[in-house]
Protein backbone atom coordinates (compact mmCIF):
# COMPACT_ATOMS: atom_id res chain seq x y z
CA UNK A 1 0.00 0.00 0.00
CA UNK A 2 1.17 3.29 -1.02
CA UNK A 3 1.91 6.11 1.63
CA UNK A 4 -0.84 8.09 -0.59
CA UNK A 5 -3.55 5.56 -0.41
CA UNK A 6 -2.87 4.67 3.32
CA UNK A 7 -2.98 8.49 4.48
CA UNK A 8 -6.73 8.11 2.67
CA UNK A 9 -7.60 5.05 3.95
CA UNK A 10 -6.84 6.28 7.52
CA UNK A 11 -8.53 9.76 7.33
CA UNK A 12 -11.84 7.73 5.47
CA UNK A 13 -11.58 5.17 8.91
CA UNK A 14 -11.75 7.90 11.47
CA UNK A 15 -13.92 9.76 9.77
CA UNK A 16 -16.24 6.64 9.08
CA UNK A 17 -16.26 6.31 13.08
CA UNK A 18 -16.98 9.56 13.59
CA UNK A 19 -20.19 9.08 10.76
CA UNK A 20 -21.37 5.98 12.35
CA UNK A 21 -21.09 7.22 16.42
CA UNK A 22 -22.98 10.67 15.05
CA UNK A 23 -25.96 9.37 12.85
CA UNK A 24 -27.14 5.84 14.90
CA UNK A 25 -29.06 7.67 16.87
CA UNK A 26 -31.06 9.32 13.84
CA UNK A 27 -31.72 6.41 12.63
CA UNK A 28 -33.92 5.20 14.48
CA UNK A 29 -36.02 8.83 14.75
CA UNK A 30 -36.30 8.84 10.76
CA UNK A 31 -39.23 5.67 10.40
CA UNK A 32 -41.19 8.72 8.73
CA UNK A 33 -38.31 9.42 6.02
CA UNK A 34 -37.79 4.94 4.87
CA UNK A 35 -35.83 6.20 1.74
CA UNK A 36 -33.50 8.79 4.05
CA UNK A 37 -32.93 5.88 6.50
CA UNK A 38 -32.06 3.60 3.60
CA UNK A 39 -29.32 5.51 2.31
CA UNK A 40 -28.04 6.42 5.94
CA UNK A 41 -27.86 2.85 6.64
CA UNK A 42 -26.35 2.16 3.27
CA UNK A 43 -23.80 4.57 3.94
CA UNK A 44 -22.70 3.42 7.26
CA UNK A 45 -22.68 0.06 5.98
CA UNK A 46 -20.38 0.70 3.39
CA UNK A 47 -17.73 2.73 5.55
CA UNK A 48 -18.04 -0.11 7.90
CA UNK A 49 -17.12 -2.45 5.41
CA UNK A 50 -13.89 -0.20 4.49
CA UNK A 51 -12.94 -0.20 8.18
CA UNK A 52 -13.36 -3.55 8.12
CA UNK A 53 -11.75 -4.26 5.26
CA UNK A 54 -8.31 -2.12 6.29
CA UNK A 55 -8.16 -3.59 9.72
CA UNK A 56 -9.02 -7.62 8.97
CA UNK A 57 -8.06 -8.04 4.89
CA UNK A 58 -4.76 -5.96 4.52
CA UNK A 59 -3.70 -6.65 7.97
CA UNK A 60 -2.98 -3.06 8.64
CA UNK A 61 -4.86 -0.23 11.58
CA UNK A 62 -5.17 3.28 11.43
CA UNK A 63 -3.53 5.18 14.24
CA UNK A 64 -4.48 8.70 14.88
CA UNK A 65 -2.10 10.55 17.03
CA UNK A 66 -4.07 13.17 18.51
CA UNK A 67 -1.79 16.17 19.25
CA UNK A 68 -4.10 18.47 20.85
CA UNK A 69 -8.13 17.85 21.34
CA UNK A 70 -9.80 20.77 22.67
CA UNK A 71 -13.37 20.49 22.19
CA UNK A 72 -15.09 22.47 24.53
CA UNK A 73 -17.35 25.64 22.80
CA UNK A 74 -17.65 28.70 24.94
CA UNK A 75 -17.29 31.76 22.94
CA UNK A 76 -17.28 32.51 19.23
CA UNK A 77 -14.28 35.07 17.64
CA UNK A 78 -15.08 36.98 14.49
CA UNK A 79 -12.79 37.36 11.73
CA UNK A 80 -13.09 39.35 9.02
CA UNK A 81 -10.14 41.97 7.27
CA UNK A 82 -9.84 43.92 10.58
CA UNK A 83 -9.36 40.87 12.48
CA UNK A 84 -7.65 38.29 9.76
CA UNK A 85 -6.24 36.06 11.87
CA UNK A 86 -7.51 33.70 14.80
CA UNK A 87 -5.00 31.07 16.27
CA UNK A 88 -3.35 29.53 19.13
CA UNK A 89 0.15 30.41 19.72
CA UNK A 90 2.74 27.82 20.72
CA UNK A 91 5.30 29.17 23.08
CA UNK A 92 8.73 27.69 23.57
CA UNK A 93 7.54 25.82 26.70
CA UNK A 94 4.50 24.24 24.79
CA UNK A 95 3.95 20.71 24.26
CA UNK A 96 2.90 21.22 20.89
CA UNK A 97 6.68 22.13 19.69
CA UNK A 98 8.38 19.35 17.76
CA UNK A 99 5.13 17.29 17.03
CA UNK A 100 4.25 16.68 13.88
CA UNK A 101 0.25 17.31 12.04
CA UNK A 102 -1.36 16.90 8.65
CA UNK A 103 -5.18 17.78 10.14
CA UNK A 104 -6.61 20.67 11.47
CA UNK A 105 -10.02 20.46 12.74
CA UNK A 106 -12.10 23.64 14.06
CA UNK A 107 -15.52 24.75 14.40
CA UNK A 108 -16.96 27.68 12.35
CA UNK A 109 -20.03 29.20 10.71
CA UNK A 110 -20.99 32.55 9.07
CA UNK A 111 -22.93 35.41 10.10
CA UNK A 112 -23.90 37.81 6.83
CA UNK A 113 -22.84 37.07 3.46
CA UNK A 114 -19.30 37.10 3.58
CA UNK A 115 -16.98 36.80 0.46
CA UNK A 116 -13.28 35.20 0.06
CA UNK A 117 -10.88 32.29 0.58
CA UNK A 118 -10.32 31.05 4.44
CA UNK A 119 -7.09 29.83 5.06
CA UNK A 120 -6.31 27.22 7.53
CA UNK A 121 -2.76 26.66 8.68
CA UNK A 122 0.30 27.72 10.20
CA UNK A 123 1.29 31.41 10.38
CA UNK A 124 4.13 33.84 10.56
CA UNK A 125 4.18 36.44 13.00
CA UNK A 126 4.19 38.72 9.93
CA UNK A 127 0.97 37.32 9.20
CA UNK A 128 2.59 34.84 6.65
CA UNK A 129 1.61 31.54 5.68
CA UNK A 130 4.33 29.22 6.86
CA UNK A 131 1.94 25.78 5.92
CA UNK A 132 -1.34 26.11 4.50
CA UNK A 133 -3.13 23.03 5.51
CA UNK A 134 -6.59 23.75 3.55
CA UNK A 135 -9.09 26.14 2.89
CA UNK A 136 -12.75 27.10 2.15
CA UNK A 137 -15.07 29.58 0.24
CA UNK A 138 -16.34 31.40 3.09
CA UNK A 139 -19.60 31.94 1.23
CA UNK A 140 -19.84 27.64 1.39
CA UNK A 141 -19.50 28.08 5.59
CA UNK A 142 -22.51 26.79 7.48
CA UNK A 143 -24.72 29.25 9.36
CA UNK A 144 -24.58 27.52 12.46
CA UNK A 145 -21.79 26.04 14.45
CA UNK A 146 -20.27 23.08 12.17
CA UNK A 147 -17.25 21.21 12.73
CA UNK A 148 -14.85 21.11 9.47
CA UNK A 149 -11.96 19.43 8.75
CA UNK A 150 -8.40 20.05 6.83
CA UNK A 151 -5.78 17.85 5.45
CA UNK A 152 -2.26 17.97 3.96
CA UNK A 153 -1.99 15.71 1.01
CA UNK A 154 -0.50 12.40 1.39
CA UNK A 155 2.25 11.90 2.47
CA UNK A 156 2.53 16.02 3.75
CA UNK A 157 3.22 16.20 7.13
CA UNK A 158 3.87 19.61 9.44
CA UNK A 159 6.39 19.60 12.65
CA UNK A 160 4.88 22.08 14.66
CA UNK A 161 7.59 25.04 15.68
CA UNK A 162 7.83 27.68 18.82
CA UNK A 163 6.56 30.57 17.50
CA UNK A 164 4.00 29.24 15.33
CA UNK A 165 0.24 30.46 14.74
CA UNK A 166 -2.28 27.71 14.18
CA UNK A 167 -5.17 28.65 13.25
CA UNK A 168 -7.38 31.08 10.40
CA UNK A 169 -7.20 34.06 8.16
CA UNK A 170 -9.32 35.47 6.55
CA UNK A 171 -8.91 38.94 4.92
CA UNK A 172 -12.34 39.31 3.39
CA UNK A 173 -15.72 40.65 4.91
CA UNK A 174 -16.53 43.04 7.06
CA UNK A 175 -17.80 43.56 10.71
CA UNK A 176 -21.29 42.78 9.65
CA UNK A 177 -20.14 40.09 7.24
CA UNK A 178 -17.68 38.06 9.17
CA UNK A 179 -16.56 34.24 9.81
CA UNK A 180 -16.87 32.59 13.69
CA UNK A 181 -14.56 30.14 15.02
CA UNK A 182 -15.14 28.68 18.31
CA UNK A 183 -12.52 29.05 21.43
CA UNK A 184 -12.68 27.58 24.95
CA UNK A 185 -12.22 30.42 27.38
CA UNK A 186 -12.17 28.20 30.57
CA UNK A 187 -9.90 24.95 29.92
CA UNK A 188 -6.66 26.06 28.44
CA UNK A 189 -5.15 22.97 26.70
CA UNK A 190 -1.61 23.88 27.63
CA UNK A 191 -2.00 26.13 30.07
CA UNK A 192 0.36 29.20 29.57
CA UNK A 193 2.36 27.15 27.12
CA UNK A 194 0.01 27.36 24.29
CA UNK A 195 -3.07 29.89 23.86
CA UNK A 196 -5.14 31.97 22.06
CA UNK A 197 -3.80 34.80 20.22
CA UNK A 198 -5.77 37.36 17.21
CA UNK A 199 -4.43 40.30 15.24
CA UNK A 200 -6.05 43.18 15.12
CA UNK A 201 -5.24 47.19 14.60
CA UNK A 202 -1.29 45.90 13.21
CA UNK A 203 -0.89 44.10 16.73
CA UNK A 204 -0.94 40.84 18.18
CA UNK A 205 -3.25 40.23 21.00
CA UNK A 206 -3.15 36.71 23.65
CA UNK A 207 -5.85 35.47 25.39
CA UNK A 208 -4.16 33.68 28.39
CA UNK A 209 -5.74 30.67 29.86
CA UNK A 210 -8.23 30.34 26.59
CA UNK A 211 -7.76 28.34 23.75
CA UNK A 212 -9.21 27.60 20.07
CA UNK A 213 -11.73 24.87 20.43
CA UNK A 214 -9.74 22.93 17.91
CA UNK A 215 -8.52 19.19 17.41
CA UNK A 216 -4.30 18.91 15.58
CA UNK A 217 -3.91 15.15 14.36
CA UNK A 218 -1.36 12.98 12.46
CA UNK A 219 -2.79 10.09 10.76
CA UNK A 220 -0.66 7.35 10.03
CA UNK A 221 -1.15 3.21 9.39
CA UNK A 222 0.44 0.45 10.97
CA UNK A 223 1.36 -2.61 9.11
CA UNK A 224 2.35 -6.18 10.23
CA UNK A 225 6.12 -6.09 9.52
CA UNK A 226 7.04 -8.00 6.86
CA UNK A 227 8.03 -11.64 6.87
CA UNK A 228 11.29 -12.41 5.47
CA UNK A 229 11.92 -15.53 3.83
CA UNK A 230 15.23 -17.11 5.17
CA UNK A 231 14.38 -20.85 5.46
CA UNK A 232 15.85 -23.03 2.35
CA UNK A 233 13.75 -25.64 0.19
CA UNK A 234 14.40 -29.23 0.84
CA UNK A 235 13.57 -32.25 -2.46
CA UNK A 236 12.95 -35.42 -1.83
CA UNK A 237 12.95 -37.91 -4.75
CA UNK A 238 10.97 -40.78 -5.29
CA UNK A 239 11.18 -44.00 -5.50
CA UNK A 240 14.17 -43.27 -3.40
CA UNK A 241 18.02 -44.83 -3.19
CA UNK A 242 18.12 -48.77 -3.79
CA UNK A 243 18.73 -51.40 -5.70
CA UNK A 244 16.44 -51.87 -8.51
CA UNK A 245 16.02 -54.62 -11.78
CA UNK A 246 14.45 -52.28 -13.82
CA UNK A 247 14.59 -49.29 -15.10
CA UNK A 248 13.57 -45.80 -12.78
CA UNK A 249 11.24 -42.79 -13.12
CA UNK A 250 12.70 -40.78 -10.17
CA UNK A 251 10.32 -37.83 -9.53
CA UNK A 252 11.77 -34.76 -7.46
CA UNK A 253 9.81 -32.87 -5.32
CA UNK A 254 10.57 -29.75 -3.55
CA UNK A 255 8.69 -28.32 0.18
CA UNK A 256 7.53 -25.16 -1.43
CA UNK A 257 7.51 -23.42 -4.79
CA UNK A 258 11.24 -23.61 -6.40
CA UNK A 259 13.56 -24.73 -9.40
CA UNK A 260 14.99 -27.74 -9.10
CA UNK A 261 18.43 -28.42 -10.54
CA UNK A 262 20.03 -32.11 -10.93
CA UNK A 263 22.57 -34.02 -12.39
CA UNK A 264 23.19 -37.72 -13.31
CA UNK A 265 26.84 -38.11 -14.01
CA UNK A 266 28.14 -37.81 -10.58
CA UNK A 267 29.10 -34.07 -10.19
CA UNK A 268 27.77 -31.53 -8.02
CA UNK A 269 24.50 -28.88 -9.69
CA UNK A 270 24.67 -25.46 -9.81
CA UNK A 271 22.26 -23.37 -10.92
CA UNK A 272 23.60 -23.59 -14.97
CA UNK A 273 22.86 -27.54 -14.30
CA UNK A 274 19.42 -28.96 -15.88
CA UNK A 275 16.30 -27.50 -14.45
CA UNK A 276 13.67 -30.42 -13.51
CA UNK A 277 10.55 -30.46 -14.91
CA UNK A 278 9.26 -34.04 -15.30
CA UNK A 279 10.77 -37.26 -13.84
CA UNK A 280 14.32 -38.72 -14.96
CA UNK A 281 14.77 -42.09 -16.54
CA UNK A 282 17.56 -44.13 -14.77
CA UNK A 283 18.34 -46.97 -16.65
CA UNK A 284 22.01 -47.65 -15.66
CA UNK A 285 23.56 -47.22 -11.82
CA UNK A 286 23.62 -43.59 -11.62
CA UNK A 287 24.12 -40.87 -8.93
CA UNK A 288 21.33 -38.92 -8.95
CA UNK A 289 22.36 -35.11 -7.61
CA UNK A 290 20.16 -32.32 -6.96
CA UNK A 291 19.05 -28.83 -4.98
CA UNK A 292 16.11 -26.44 -5.36
CA UNK A 293 16.42 -22.60 -5.06
CA UNK A 294 12.66 -20.77 -3.83
CA UNK A 295 11.55 -17.59 -4.85
CA UNK A 296 12.72 -16.14 -1.90
CA UNK A 297 16.63 -16.64 -3.39
CA UNK A 298 17.24 -19.39 -0.75
CA UNK A 299 19.41 -22.41 -1.56
CA UNK A 300 18.87 -25.99 -0.22
CA UNK A 301 21.58 -28.43 -0.01
CA UNK A 302 22.85 -30.69 -2.51
CA UNK A 303 21.39 -33.80 -1.92
CA UNK A 304 22.85 -37.41 -3.43
CA UNK A 305 20.45 -40.59 -4.43
CA UNK A 306 22.26 -43.22 -5.77
CA UNK A 307 20.22 -45.95 -7.65
CA UNK A 308 21.87 -49.37 -8.47
CA UNK A 309 20.06 -51.08 -11.78
CA UNK A 310 20.88 -54.90 -11.93
CA UNK A 311 18.43 -55.19 -15.06
CA UNK A 312 17.10 -59.17 -15.82
CA UNK A 313 18.11 -60.22 -19.04
CA UNK A 314 15.79 -62.47 -20.96
CA UNK A 315 17.48 -65.16 -22.54
CA UNK A 316 14.88 -67.61 -22.59
CA UNK A 317 13.17 -68.56 -25.89
CA UNK A 318 9.55 -69.00 -26.15
CA UNK A 319 7.83 -72.63 -27.17
CA UNK A 320 4.63 -73.42 -29.03
CA UNK A 321 1.69 -75.74 -28.72
CA UNK A 322 -0.71 -76.38 -31.29
CA UNK A 323 -4.41 -77.84 -31.23
CA UNK A 324 -5.07 -80.14 -32.13
CA UNK A 325 -1.84 -82.08 -31.82
CA UNK A 326 -0.25 -84.28 -34.62
CA UNK A 327 -2.50 -87.65 -35.68
CA UNK A 328 -4.80 -88.80 -38.21
CA UNK A 329 -7.91 -87.41 -38.76
CA UNK A 330 -10.79 -88.07 -40.87
CA UNK A 331 -11.76 -84.31 -41.04
CA UNK A 332 -10.00 -81.40 -42.24
CA UNK A 333 -8.89 -79.67 -38.95
CA UNK A 334 -8.00 -76.21 -37.89
CA UNK A 335 -5.05 -75.84 -36.07
CA UNK A 336 -4.10 -72.71 -33.61
CA UNK A 337 -0.51 -72.15 -32.19
CA UNK A 338 -0.30 -70.60 -28.98
CA UNK A 339 3.56 -69.12 -27.63
CA UNK A 340 4.77 -69.36 -23.94
CA UNK A 341 4.93 -65.41 -24.17
CA UNK A 342 4.88 -62.67 -26.33
CA UNK A 343 5.96 -63.79 -29.48
CA UNK A 344 5.85 -63.71 -33.08
CA UNK A 345 4.65 -67.17 -34.65
CA UNK A 346 6.33 -68.38 -37.95
CA UNK A 347 5.38 -71.31 -39.35
CA UNK A 348 4.94 -73.32 -43.00
CA UNK A 349 2.44 -76.21 -44.33
CA UNK A 350 4.50 -77.04 -47.46
CA UNK A 351 7.19 -79.34 -45.05
CA UNK A 352 9.97 -76.71 -45.66
CA UNK A 353 11.83 -75.20 -42.57
CA UNK A 354 9.85 -71.83 -41.59
CA UNK A 355 12.24 -69.01 -41.05
CA UNK A 356 11.54 -65.03 -40.10
CA UNK A 357 10.15 -64.51 -43.98
CA UNK A 358 7.74 -67.32 -43.24
CA UNK A 359 3.52 -66.85 -42.83
CA UNK A 360 3.41 -65.24 -39.70
CA UNK A 361 1.39 -63.79 -36.85
CA UNK A 362 1.38 -62.51 -33.08
CA UNK A 363 0.52 -65.02 -30.79
CA UNK A 364 -2.10 -67.02 -31.11
CA UNK A 365 -2.49 -67.78 -34.54
CA UNK A 366 -5.53 -69.75 -35.17
CA UNK A 367 -7.90 -70.72 -38.43
CA UNK A 368 -4.88 -72.85 -40.10
CA UNK A 369 -6.31 -74.94 -42.51
CA UNK A 370 -5.46 -78.51 -42.75
CA UNK A 371 -7.70 -80.47 -45.25
CA UNK A 372 -5.12 -82.96 -46.54
CA UNK A 373 -1.75 -84.90 -45.02
CA UNK A 374 0.33 -81.67 -44.17
CA UNK A 375 3.46 -81.53 -41.83
CA UNK A 376 2.89 -78.22 -40.03
CA UNK A 377 6.51 -76.46 -38.97
CA UNK A 378 6.85 -73.63 -36.51
CA UNK A 379 8.38 -71.45 -34.61
CA UNK A 380 8.24 -68.16 -32.26
CA UNK A 381 10.44 -64.98 -31.44
CA UNK A 382 10.18 -63.38 -28.23
CA UNK A 383 9.99 -59.36 -27.76
CA UNK A 384 13.53 -59.61 -26.36
CA UNK A 385 14.76 -61.62 -29.51
CA UNK A 386 15.04 -65.02 -28.42
CA UNK A 387 13.79 -67.68 -30.99
CA UNK A 388 12.55 -70.93 -29.98
CA UNK A 389 13.02 -74.39 -32.20
CA UNK A 390 11.15 -75.33 -35.08
CA UNK A 391 8.67 -77.74 -34.25
CA UNK A 392 6.89 -80.10 -36.71
CA UNK A 393 3.18 -81.41 -36.21
CA UNK A 394 2.59 -84.10 -39.05
CA UNK A 395 -1.48 -84.29 -39.93
CA UNK A 396 -3.11 -87.23 -42.11
CA UNK A 397 -6.19 -86.74 -43.09
CA UNK A 398 -8.15 -89.92 -44.38
CA UNK A 399 -12.07 -88.88 -45.09
CA UNK A 400 -13.70 -92.07 -46.02
CA UNK A 401 -15.62 -93.05 -48.90
CA UNK A 402 -18.70 -93.68 -46.66
CA UNK A 403 -18.00 -90.06 -44.81
CA UNK A 404 -17.32 -88.50 -48.80
CA UNK A 405 -20.51 -90.15 -50.07
CA UNK A 406 -22.66 -88.74 -46.50
CA UNK A 407 -21.52 -85.78 -47.75
CA UNK A 408 -22.04 -85.68 -51.04
CA UNK A 409 -24.81 -87.69 -51.73
CA UNK A 410 -26.78 -86.04 -49.15
CA UNK A 411 -26.98 -83.42 -51.60
CA UNK A 412 -28.27 -85.54 -54.83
Amino acid sequence: MTETSSRTLCMIITHAQSFIKTNLKPIHAMKKNRASSAVLLAAIIAISGIYYLNSMALGSSAIVTTQMSDTTPTYAISTYSDRPVLAEFVSPTSSLVGKSIDTITVNLWKVGLPTGTVQVGIFGSDLSVKQLIGSIDASTIAKRYTQYTFSLPAPQTYQIQSGDRIGIEFTGGSSSDFVNIMSDQYNAFDGMNSYLTYYNNNTWHDVSGADLTMSLTLHTISTSPAITDTTPPTVSASPVSGTYTSTQSITLTASEPSTIYYTTDGSTPTTSSPVYSSPVSISTTTALKFFAKDTAGNIGTVVTASYTINLITDTTPPTVTASPVSGTYTSAQSVTLTASEPSTIYYTTDGSTPTTSSTNGPSLVSGISISTSTTLKYFAKDTAGNSGNVVSQSYTINISEFSYCSSYCNRK
